[in-house]
């Protein structure tokens, strides 16, 4: 049986930067979650609250999502496990040797790679390099949905119509727009907790996988092929 691991990460920034945006390089992590699945079911689910990160005041009074700390509060012990990031790691290599996992897959890897990698260095002191198990491959749910959920007229035109729109001008191919769409609800509000954004996540990626559409394995390419589209609509 093929089992994957589909992760998320919420961070907060060590750095204030000038442009307000979140920089993995420089972020740690504080809410770490993960499921371990196929196509059909889903065989492991687990969620962490990262003690080193959450319980700094200094670090968490900056984190992007600080209004949903009592949500985080009220659920500990029930919907996440305060562990430390080291035994989070290991809780994840884990389950991935269990089920015999070769590919991570996350909406926007890039980002939840580098700040994983961030926060193994410095909370191992530079002992463990990279939070990856060996062998195992990052994979974008973003460029697998870009390619085959966007890459429709009915998917621009819809974005278009409810002003799902980037800055750049292009059509919004976000986790959360994504599901808007498929849910047909353009009011749905992503939950932003790790864990949860999984199980979207998790929706998302089975939806493409199912197109049986030959995508790329590049990364943070989501965005390319509604873009075109919206041009060659014009």
């Amino acid at each position: 049986m093929a089992y994957f691991a589909i992760i998320d990460t919420e961070t907060t920034d060590t750095v204030k930067h000038s442009d307000n945006n979140a920089h993995p390089e420089t972020s740690l992590v504080y809410d770490f979650g993960y499921i371990i699945a196929d196509e059909n079911e889903i065989v492991a689910s687990r969620s962490f609250i990262i003690s080193e990160t959450f319980c700094n005041t200094r670090l968490m009074s900056s984190a992007y999502y600080a209004e949903k700390l009592p949500q985080y509060y009220a659920g500990m012990g029930k919907y996440w496990e305060v562990v430390s990031f080291l035994d989070a790691w290991r809780a994840f290599k884990d389950d991935c040797k269990k089920y015999n996992v070769r590919t991570i897959w996350a909406y926007n890897v890039s980002f939840d790679e580098i700040a994983l990698n961030n926060t193994i260095r410095t909370y191992s002191n530079g002992f463990v390099q990279w939070f990856k198990p060996f062998k195992m491959q990052y994979r974008d749910i973003w460029s697998e949905a870009g390619y085959t959920i966007c890459n429709t007229k009915k998917y621009v035109k819809w974005a278009l119509s409810h002003d799902f729109i980037t800055a750049s001008g292009n059509p919004s191919t976000s986790a959360e727009t994504v599901y808007r769409y498929m849910l047909g609800n353009a009011e749905y509000v992503e939950c932003h907790t790790a864990l949860e954004d999984c199980f979207i996540e998790y929706d998302i990626l089975k939806k493409a996988k199912r197109q049986h559409k030959k995508t790329p394995k590049s990364k943070k390419q989501g965005w390319r092929a509604a873009a075109k589209i919206k041009k060659e609509m014009m």
